[in-house]
């Protein structure tokens, strides 16, 4: 008689170990410390989303216009009409955009401006890019 596992027993546990760590890895991020990269892609994309959207209801092109060195943003609609406000991250958190400012306009049938750009914590950047066709807006983790 041979000492050992067969293949089926190995495969059977290698499979449970998997299991049991894809269920346990959403809980480690959890534990990481956070420093404000993922609250500060996730407002900046939000904005970006607001404004998509807004050009939908309104029938209107929306352009938001992001500044990195203020980290500020202005809406401008049609007719002059404009807001602007400051995004709520850190003073370590920041915007590298291809410009000192970039302007991203959303159209009411969906289409944007094609726009990429990160948002960086130390040696870590998460992309934001807005889909040209259809506006969408995606973070690149």
């Amino acid at each position: 008689m041979r000492a050992g596992f067969t293949l089926v027993e190995v495969v059977t546990v290698l499979v449970i170990l998997g299991l049991g760590l894809a269920v346990a890895a959403p809980a480690f991020r959890a534990v990481l410390p956070e420093d404000g990269l993922a609250s500060a892609a996730a407002e900046v994309a939000g904005v970006l989303r607001t404004a998509s959207r807004t050009a939908r209801e309104r029938a209107q092109p929306v352009t938001v216009v992001l500044d990195s060195s203020s980290a500020r943003y202005w809406l401008r609609l049609p007719q002059d009409t404009m807001a602007a406000d400051t995004f709520a991250f850190g003073a370590d958190v920041t915007i590298e955009l291809p410009a000192a400012r970039l302007s991203i306009t959303f159209q009411p049938d969906g289409r944007a401006s094609r726009a990429s750009f990160s948002v960086r914590h130390a040696q870590r950047a998460e992309r934001i890019e807005v889909d040209p066709w259809t506006g969408d807006v995606a973070i690149q983790r």
